[in-house]
């Protein structure tokens, strides 16, 4: 069942604000209980009703005196006493700065609306000055994030480039190497150095072309020059 929302007013009738105050006084005493058991902490609670003179006190009058000693003691700035008053205008702040936020989300997608609108071709003077200053400020913002992402684009393309490069070298020096040559006996002749007859020659004509080639051969494992400098 729904609960109906409770309006925060005085109650004029005697027997319905009698009948509320028993109720939730009972309601507050159990939830101090409840909450000084459960996180163990010092809780107290006082209530004074109209037209009595003694206050209503939990737990105790001797651990209410010692729990509000204690709280005395403490530094302004960490007792966080909070009045009516204070509780409702930190609410209406909290309540403007979302609805300053809000309007701000409703005016970046008035905006976006306003340059597509400008991108299909409509007359720029049917726009007012703060509209046009607005759409240039957002078209310039959009250039720069454009031009940002075309940058890092372009750099993971590079990088991607390079590392095909260097597997493609990394797997010609492995076949090149003598380590990787059959268990019988093959003499060692010179290297031939027509890059139709030698393929090895071949990719090194081909990775010369892109600044990527090798300074020269000694053997046939490429030496130190066919790493990257």
């Amino acid at each position: 069942m729904v609960r109906t929302k409770v309006n925060l007013e005085y109650i004029e009738n005697d027997s319905r604000r009698k009948s509320c105050f028993n109720k939730r006084k009972r309601g507050l005493m159990k939830k101090v209980h409840e909450l000084s058991t459960l996180c163990d902490v010092d809780a107290c609670a006082i209530l004074l009703g109209q037209n009595k003179h003694d206050p209503e006190v939990w737990p105790s009058s001797l651990d209410a005196r010692r729990i509000i000693a204690n709280f005395r003691s403490m530094p302004h700035y960490q007792q966080k006493m909070a009045t009516q008053e204070s509780f409702i205008g930190e609410r209406i702040r909290k309540f403007e700065e979302k609805h300053i936020q809000q309007q701000r989300k409703n005016r970046q997608t008035a905006l976006n609306c306003l340059l597509s609108e400008c991108l299909a071709g409509r007359d720029l003077e049917q726009f007012d000055l703060k509209d046009l200053n607005d759409i240039g400020w957002m078209s310039v913002r959009k250039i720069r994030d454009i031009s940002r992402r075309i940058q890092q684009l372009k750099s993971e393309s590079q990088g991607e480039t390079g590392t095909e490069v260097a597997s493609i070298t990394s797997v010609m020096l492995m076949n090149a190497s003598p380590t990787h040559a059959t268990n019988s006996y093959q003499p060692r002749t010179a290297p031939v150095l027509n890059p139709d007859l030698q393929p090895g020659l071949g990719m090194s004509r081909t990775l010369m072309q892109h600044g990527l080639g090798y300074s020269g051969y000694t053997s046939y494992a490429p030496g130190p020059s066919a790493i990257y400098p």
